[in-house]
């Protein structure tokens, strides 16, 4: 038999080349595919783990803030963490939104600086132990007029004072004592308390204890 013809060399080449390449795209394709369902099973198996990150407060409009409101909000956010919560009277439930104050330094920052805050928003300053009855607050560098709550360690409130707004240097400004033990406090504008009801016994508690409703 003779050799064939380079015409049928070239045709037969072409063919192999291209069954080649078809070959070849098509294990691309498959293993794009094999990958592509990995990726969203990984994310969905992903999306339904428990997550141990705290829930944030949620966003609060700024519509009718002013500007105090607005220039406070912003500071203490960039500091403090939020936390959703409320207070519960005997006739009512107020949602509230706290900055949580939990360590040495943020409870001495405290809200120094803060010209004011939105509605309902209030600092929390939460110790690992109950704090003796000598202890003190003070409004150093504090720019509106402020009432504290002090709580036990179920949250309810013992005692609320108010506290005047401190521009002077820190030895001139005053200090307030507690007045009783106490395991929290929570500060809000002055005049927070009296408007909403809030009175000695009524309970402060966190969304994160499933006790509130959402603000």
């Amino acid at each position: 038999m003779g050799q064939p013809a380079q015409s049928d060399l070239d045709n037969k080449s072409q063919s192999s080349i291209f069954d080649h390449w078809i070959s070849v795209l098509g294990i691309i394709a498959l293993v794009s595919f094999i990958g592509a369902g990995l990726g969203i099973f990984a994310g969905i198996k992903l999306e339904s783990l428990p997550s141990n990150r705290p829930i944030p407060a949620p966003p609060i409009s700024t519509e009718n803030k002013t500007s105090a409101e607005q220039s406070g909000d912003s500071l203490v956010r960039s500091i403090f963490a939020r936390v959703s919560g409320c207070i519960i009277t005997a006739r009512d439930e107020i949602s509230v939104i706290f900055y949580i104050a939990d360590t040495p330094e943020l409870r001495q920052r405290g809200l120094q600086g803060v010209p004011g805050l939105p509605k309902n928003h209030g600092m929390l300053f939460v110790y690992d132990t109950i704090q003796p009855s000598e202890s003190q607050f003070w409004m150093y560098q504090t720019p509106m007029n402020l009432d504290i709550s002090y709580l036990d360690s179920e949250g309810q409130i013992q005692s609320i004072q108010q506290m005047q707004a401190c521009s002077l240097d820190s030895d001139s400004c005053p200090r307030y004592k507690a007045g009783i033990p106490f395991k929290a406090a929570a500060e809000f504008p002055q005049g927070f308390y009296r408007a909403n009801g809030i009175t000695v016994g009524d309970r402060i508690s966190l969304n994160a204890f499933g006790s509130c409703g959402n603000p």
